[in-house]
Order: structure tokens, then sequence, then C-alpha cells
């Protein structure tokens, strides 16, 4: 009643029956019959084109995914009542929606500016400049919506997406687990934290992040992928391959779960199976550059260096600025002794993206190979910052030092090592003892 008090100062002659399409909306809304609620608010508007049914309809669309409507019912509730701080994030949020984001930030602002004490406008803020990269300016936004609203998780996830972004992966975990701690069914924040232990090399504790989120929603694909790559990377076949199937079941023409076979089997050292498990994937994408250079990157493992290159050119003819598939090239080229062109391609790879860890490791590698120890120091320290706790780094860490006579550094990454991973522990100690491995 209070919305038909407010239509009749406008309209005297308004009856209370002109109003009952949009409360019958309303209704058939709350009952999650959206198109008959949408034919109820677009007769309502007929009637009295109210800021209040306009807002009711863009609901409405948004349930059944018809976002451009949504959109066009938003802007017309702001046209109807401007300077209203609730249709002003409204249509921030429409805009969010169609993923406009820079047309969404400025009706957020507007609505935090129009009142002041809204979290909700604070929270969206910062997501949307997280969004647009302004990672900064999203992290300071979203901590005053926490001070305003310290119970909010999904304020702490989004503090950790652009904590991540920025590659401060302590303060994304905070986050993260402050989000758990506050709803201990926020799927994002499970899923986020796996993708953060993943970036850090922690891959066990990845494990049971993505496990948490799949007990959540076991039909959302995204923590199978995460589990898939993790227990790959701790060498749990099995379950790698068990992941790559309960994807396969939801859905059977799945690119990334054929992707996944085939680097488990490659990590096994079968690289036939590999290579038909990619050649799936292809046969789905034919013109995606990541199964072109997936399939590289088995051959080059399997030791056919001519094969690996004609399938990173294949990637780079689809996309020039792959940094994955001039990594491969790399190592093809490497593979074929050619290891000054192959330091080349990595350094384009690192130009594309300098935070590509496998290019990192692989440049500073080659840098060792031809006994360029300063330059091979300097890339994996780098590549250190990226993961610090990877086997891999640590051996390459522990055997640069080493030849540069920095022995006591040498022995500390022994000892982290030995913890990583015994195997790699024992090679560089027989290196830094002198025998051979």
């Amino acid at each position: 009643m209070e919305e038909f008090t407010r239509a009749l100062r406008i309209n005297p002659r308004l009856r209370p029956i002109d109003y009952w399409k949009d409360w019958r909306g309303q209704a058939s809304y709350a009952v999650g019959r959206w198109q008959e609620a949408i034919e109820c608010f677009e007769e309502a508007i007929q009637v009295q084109p109210s800021a209040y049914c306009y807002s009711h309809l863009a609901a409405a669309h948004k349930a059944l995914g018809h976002y451009t409507e949504a959109l066009e019912a938003s802007q017309k509730a702001v046209r109807v009542k401007a300077h209203d701080a609730d249709f002003e994030f409204e249509l921030g949020s429409s805009y969010c929606d169609l993923e406009r984001y820079e047309e969404a930030l400025q009706h957020f602002q507007e609505s935090a500016r129009l009142n002041p004490v809204s979290s909700e406008a604070k929270l969206w803020r910062g997501i949307a400049l997280g969004q647009l990269g302004r990672c900064q300016e999203s992290i300071a936004a979203l901590q005053e919506a926490i001070r305003l609203d310290p119970q909010n998780a999904i304020a702490f996830c989004s503090l950790g997406l652009s904590h991540a972004q920025l590659r401060r992966f302590p303060e994304a975990l905070e986050a993260y687990k402050q989000a758990v701690a506050l709803d201990v069914e926020c799927f994002d924040a499970y899923g986020n934290l796996g993708i953060t232990y993943m970036e850090m090399g922690r891959h066990a504790e990845a494990v049971d992040s993505f496990r948490a989120a799949c007990c959540l929603k076991p039909q959302e694909l995204a923590p199978h992928y995460g589990l898939i790559w993790a227990c790959a990377h701790m060498n749990r076949f099995a379950d790698s391959i068990e992941e790559c199937m309960k994807v396969l079941q939801i859905d059977p023409q799945n690119v990334a779960a054929y992707e996944g076979l085939g680097f488990v089997w490659a990590k096994q050292g079968q690289y036939e199976e590999a290579l038909m498990a990619l050649q799936q994937s292809l046969s789905l994408e034919p013109d995606s550059p990541d199964a072109h250079w997936n399939v590289g990157s088995v051959l080059w493992q399997a030791g056919r260096y001519e094969e690996a290159i004609e399938e990173a050119q294949r990637a780079l003819a689809i996309q020039p600025n792959c940094a994955e598939a001039h990594c491969v090239m790399g190592l093809a080229l490497g593979g074929l002794g050619k290891t000054d062109e192959a330091i080349q391609e990595y350094i384009i790879a690192l130009g594309i993206d300098t935070n590509n860890f496998e290019a990192r490791v692989h440049l500073a590698d080659a840098y060792f190979d031809t006994g360029r120890y300063p330059e091979a120091l300097q890339e994996i320290e780098k590549a250190s910052e990226l993961q610090p706790d990877q086997a891999d780094v640590r051996f390459l860490l522990g055997a640069v030092h080493a030849k540069l006579g920095h022995l006591s550094i040498a022995r500390e990454q022994l000892a982290a090592l030995k913890t990583l991973d015994p195997e790699y522990g024992e090679e560089l100690e027989n290196l830094l003892d002198g025998k051979p491995s």
C-alpha cells in the first residue's frame, strides 16, 4: 500500500485495482513464475509507469537471463525517479550483468554518494574496480564495505580476488579464509582458496579447498578442474583421472577434461594415451591454440621435437601472442640442441606474460646449462617469487648458488628441498658434494 499511496499523490485518479497488476507480478515473481511476472509488470507500467514497476520488471528479466531487457528497465526506473540510491544501485548491477563495468562503476559510485552508509554500494564498487583491473582502488573500496559490514563474506572473497590479482597471495589467503569463517558454504571462497594455493605451489592444500567446493556444488565444473591439476602435480594420477571422468559425466564434450587426461597420461610417460586424449580435445576445438600447444608439449616430452614445433607453430598461427606456445617452441628447440633459439622463445613468452612460471624456469634452466649462472640466478629468483615452494625451483636455486660459490645459500636450499622432495634433495646434495647424480 505504501507504493500505491505514493503513486496516488502523483495521480489522484489512480485506483487500487490499477496497482493490482504490479502486486500480482510480485506474487508471480515470488513463486518463480518469471514470464507471468513480466507480463503483469508490463501491464502495470501501461497504467502507471512507476520506478518501482520498472525495477520489478528488471528483476524478473534478470531471473530469466534477459540482461539487455533488464538494463533497459533499470534505466527507465532511474529516469522516472532520479537521485535514488536504490535505483542507481540496481542500474549498476544491470550493467555488471552485461560486463559493462565502467558504466556499472559510475552508478555504484552515485549510489554510494546518495547513501554513504550503504555497504552494498561500496562492495559492488569494489567488485567493479577489480574487474577493471584497478586493484588498489578495489581493495580500498572493499575495506570500506567491510568496515560498514564486517560479517559480509562476499566482501572478503572479493577482497581476496583483488589481492590475488596483485599476486599478494598471503593477503588473498587471509581474506578467503575470513570469508569461509563467516559463511561455511561460500563456494567461491573455497574455489579461490584452491586457485591461490595452486599459484603458491601448495597443492595438498589446494586439493582440500577444491574438494570442499565440490561438496557444496558437485555439478559445478571449476573445482573439478582444479582437482585434476592439483592431484596431477602431486602425482596422484588415479585421483586426477577420476576427476576427469566426473567432468565428462557432467559434460561429455568437455575439452578441459580431455586436456587434463592428456596431461596426466604424459606425466606418467604414457605419451600415446596422452596424445589420443588431446586429439579428442583438438577434434572438439580445432581452432583452439591451447589444444595445439598441449599436443606440442606432449610431443616434446616424447622426444618428437620437430612435430612439437609444428604444433606450436599452429597455435601461434591462431594466436600469435600465445606465451605457452612460445614456451613449447623453446622446449622443442632446446631438445634439438638449439639453445640460443630456445632462449629467445622463452624471452618472447615472458614478454607476453611476465608471470609465466614455466617459461621463467625453463629460461633459467637454459642459462644454467650454458654456464650463464648470473642470468640463471636472476631468472630462477623471479620464478621463486611466483612459486617459492616448487621443488624444481629450490633445486635450481641451490645448483646455481653452488656454481657461483655461494655454498651456504645452496645448503639452505638443500634443507628446504629435502622436506619438499627427498629425491630432488638427494640429487642436489650429490651435486654439492661433487658426486655423480
